[in-house]
């Protein structure tokens, strides 16, 4: 496969690894005890099925004999505990919603972030970085990292980089409700602490939150930097200035903190948790660093005797408050990573081969964080357009591709479009095969996105996202391929939605690909192939 384009064909709603499965449901099977009654078929001991099945008469009797058998009271709370759990899903009662009460003190937020703070509440944040991808995979490992130190995730308000638009609060596009219920990782997004306090971009045809009655104080907020600790440089891009936050950089010990995997710069999350919990090591390091002044800048020409003081790092002057426990936070999360670890046994269903950033904090966070329903409608509408249909039960399977240029020219060059054919080509094969065996002989993931559709995998369509300008010769050749292309200029997203939208838009439409194929090195389409898979 081309180093420029990642393929991955789809899992559909089935997990592809057994460390990803879906959080344990209810069982809807009867437990091998009571198997007999509702099959009606005569059981042996151990369980071997015998060759006659018991008549409506002797399935009567059985089912009277077991309703006299006394059940120990222990077992009765138990098993009438999951029997009222069970009745309230069926009637479709709605799980219990993270509630404002349990991690901050006010509904409203207040001047201050302090102020918000519950006694007794520990949390952790960070700083945006990078665009809507890079971002949301921070808040991702950030969510993963609140998770392991039992803190509650500050989710900072996303900021518009790379185009003019106001900050957002993440559940302007994503279900947080759902995240919650299937996560259970405490959250509060930072805009319900301390409001955003700066002229809107107006960028939104509807009203914008971030005006905000409530006069904030600058605060100041102390930050462990991993970018210092990873890259060399802290991240000076304080995306909390609109909450009217000063950042105070603070280096790591860098050099005995354990990396994700062999090779890999990003700090393991395991190495952040224990210095977390080693409250003394913790208070030894400040020390060393305000006697030293650490982190110290390179100097040039050799041994010359230089003001430490005056030598500190950009960023740096370990002045104002320091790091406290009751607020953690980090200048940059994106640089976090897992130490993986293989299957503990092979197991019977054919494993995928694992794809970039499906380590942990995706599976047992990120993965959580669906679209919202607003977003999913207006995906359901540019659809039905697109397809020329009337309700998005009819829109047919696709492959999606995201086709990435713009900046891409400068910092890895742009992928010629016979590279994504190709590309395309290789995944309807492995498609292919998965159409021939289902139902009957594919026992892999995904089976049941390929037993209904009755379609040959030449017969998917192709939808592409790109940020090539509308009417490019790029995009016109793209469809002369037959291929269908998200097109916002034609659509006027921006004009009718806002400046976020293009950006949601083209990842929930991504998402939605019965397969993927994506451009190396985008975090874009990284994201893209993960939730496809």
């Amino acid at each position: 496969m081309s180093k420029s384009v990642r393929a991955s064909i789809s899992q559909g709603d089935a997990a592809v690894r057994r460390r990803s499965l879906a959080p344990s449901k209810l069982h809807d099977e009867p437990p091998p005890s009571t198997a007999t009654a509702p099959t009606g078929r005569l059981m042996r001991s151990g369980g071997e099925q015998a060759e006659r099945l018991l008549s409506a008469e002797e399935r009567e009797r059985y089912l009277g004999a077991l309703k006299k058998i006394k059940t120990p009271k222990v077992v009765q709370g138990a098993v009438g505990a999951w029997s009222e759990k069970w009745e309230s899903l069926m009637r479709g009662e709605k799980k219990e919603d993270l509630k404002k009460s349990w991690v901050i003190n006010f509904d409203e937020p207040q001047e201050t972030v302090q102020k918000q703070m519950k006694k007794g509440v520990r949390y952790v944040t960070s700083l945006a970085y990078g665009g809507h991808a890079n971002q949301f995979i921070s808040i991702g490992k950030l969510l993963y990292l609140a998770k392991l130190t039992h803190r509650v995730a500050i989710i900072p308000t996303l900021s518009p980089l790379h185009f003019e638009a106001d900050p957002a609060n993440i559940s302007e596009f994503y279900d947080m409700a759902r995240f919650w219920h299937e996560s259970k990782i405490p959250f509060v997004e930072f805009s319900s602490l301390k409001p955003i306090n700066q002229p809107t971009h107006h960028a939104r045809p509807e009203a914008s939150h971030a005006s905000h009655p409530t006069k904030t104080q600058l605060e100041t907020l102390p930050c462990w930097s991993v970018q210092e600790a990873v890259v060399g440089h802290a991240n000076l891009y304080n995306s909390l200035d609109i909450h009217n936050m000063k950042i105070g950089y603070w280096p790591l010990p860098a050099k005995t903190m354990a990396r994700a995997q062999p090779g890999n710069f990003d700090l393991a999350f395991d190495a952040l948790r224990l210095f977390d919990a080693d409250v003394g090591k913790k208070r030894q390091w400040l020390d060393m660093v305000k006697e030293e002044w650490l982190p110290q800048a390179t100097v040039e020409g050799g041994d010359r005797m230089i003001n430490r003081k005056d030598n500190l790092k950009e960023g740096f002057t370990l002045k104002g408050p320091e790091p406290d426990d009751q607020l953690l936070c980090f200048d940059n999360s994106l640089f976090m990573g897992p130490v993986m670890f293989g299957e503990a046994f092979p197991g019977e269903v054919p494993l995928e081969e694992d794809i970039p950033g499906e380590g942990y904090s995706w599976q047992e966070g990120t993965r959580y964080l669906f679209f919202n329903k607003k977003v999913e409608d207006t995906v359901d509408r540019y659809l039905t357009k697109m397809f020329g249909v009337d309700s998005p039960s009819k829109v047919p399977p696709f492959i999606t591709v995201h086709l990435r240029r713009g900046d891409f020219k400068e910092f890895a060059g742009l992928t010629g479009l016979e590279v994504y054919q190709a590309a395309v080509e290789r995944v309807r094969e492995k498609l292919q095969k998965r159409l021939d065996a289902a139902p009957k002989t594919w026992r892999g993931p995904g089976l049941k996105n390929f037993r209904h559709w009755g379609l040959q995998a030449t017969d998917y369509h192709v939808v592409t996202t790109t940020d090539e300008p509308t009417g490019s010769d790029f995009i016109k050749e793209v469809r002369s391929l037959g291929w269908k292309v998200l097109d916002h200029g034609e659509e006027g997203t921006v004009e009718k939605l806002g400046g976020w939208w293009p950006t949601i838009l083209d990842a929930a439409v991504l998402a939605r690909g019965q397969s993927f194929v994506g451009t190396d090195r985008s975090t874009f389409s990284h994201l893209a192939g993960l939730r496809v898979k």
